[in-house]
């Protein structure tokens, strides 16, 4: 699958473009961001690698302590990538799609550098792969998500299902939201 691209309004999502490559691009509101386009790129791990896997080494093994035999494995080749890049081309937040039953799929990896959170690059990201979960016709987006970011999970309409649990070494829960088509 190539990359993706199509445009995002700030904050606000659009919906893909009928191009074969899918690039949104948002204008950040406030911030060191403010007024410049972010770019939104979905695809698949050969394409968005060598984004997606330095921004992962930072967050989770250096910044989170999570073993690297933990952080890789081979799902990264089967699902779709989605990565966030400033103006300059950097990556700033990144995540993963992959299916997890019929109609059902998994987002795991989500990602955004220290120095960049609160600026709405995640929701961009979850949203970016809510949509291409619901353009493959999935009914149903669940993630093991960490127990710091439930809240932010929850404002996109995800809910807890069952109890706290340790993964990598951290604090999960499960949760799901259910895609509108």
């Amino acid at each position: 699958m190539p990359f993706k691209k199509a445009v995002l309004t700030p904050w606000g999502h659009r919906g893909f473009s009928a191009r074969a490559h899918h690039r949104r691009q948002t204008t950040m509101g406030a911030g060191f961001y403010s007024n410049r386009t972010m770019t939104l790129i979905t695809g698949p791990w050969t394409e968005l690698q060598h984004w997606a896997a330095p921004l992962r080494t930072d967050v989770f093994v250096r910044e989170q302590g999570v073993p690297q035999e933990l952080e890789w494995d081979d799902l990264d080749h089967s699902a779709v990538h989605a990565v966030c890049l400033s103006p300059q081309g950097q990556a700033l937040a990144t995540g993963r799609l992959l299916v997890h039953g019929p109609g059902q799929a998994r987002i795991g990896r989500m990602a955004v550098l220290a120095s960049h959170r609160g600026l709405g690059l995640g929701r961009q990201v979850l949203r970016g792969l809510m949509a291409v979960a619901r353009e493959r016709g999935d009914r149903l987006v669940c993630l093991h998500a960490q127990t710091s970011a439930r809240g932010f999970y929850e404002r996109e309409g995800f809910v807890t299902q069952g109890e706290v649990f340790m993964e990598a070494g951290i604090e999960h829960i499960e949760m799901s939201c259910p895609l509108s088509h």
